[in-house]
């Protein structure tokens, strides 16, 4: 029998995010690979920082999450941490990775309103800039 602890863990050398198409409204997960670890050095402190490189982009049906454990997960990964970032792959919006207030991903085509295929929330998005302190992004198991 699984141990239970076990079955909610995620593999550290890779993050695992899923997200849903704006237009069609099916899933897709985004793949990242571990980096080897960069140290970070100020005069203060000295510490190793975990980093991953956009490794793939999957197009999924709806019967994805028919087939996978329900089981939440609750680590996360702070989106300064990744490495590039997909289009979508089903509808093409070059933004795959624009994340709603409810906390989930979905594809965007730009700055402007949208309506999230999740809560079915429409919001204001904008672009990060960089030295904005990220989002922390819920991770999947895949």
């Amino acid at each position: 029998m699984e141990n239970i602890t076990q079955s909610t863990q995620v593999d550290e050398d890779f993050v695992i995010i899923t997200g849903r198409c704006q237009t069609t409204k099916l899933p897709y997960i985004i793949r990242y690979e571990r980096m080897p670890e960069q140290e970070v050095r100020t005069s203060d402190f000295k510490i190793q920082v975990a980093r991953y490189n956009l490794n793939g982009v999957v197009p999924l049906e709806n019967d994805y999450f028919e087939l996978s454990d329900d089981r939440v997960v609750v680590q996360s990964v702070n989106s300064n941490s990744l490495i590039g970032a997909p289009g979508c792959p089903h509808c093409g919006n070059p933004i795959g990775f624009g994340m709603c207030s409810c906390g989930m991903l979905m594809c965007l085509k730009g700055s402007g309103q949208a309506t999230c295929p999740w809560c079915a929330t429409t919001s204001e998005f904008v672009m990060s800039e960089a030295g904005d302190p990220g989002m922390d992004v819920t991770r999947a198991r895949g």
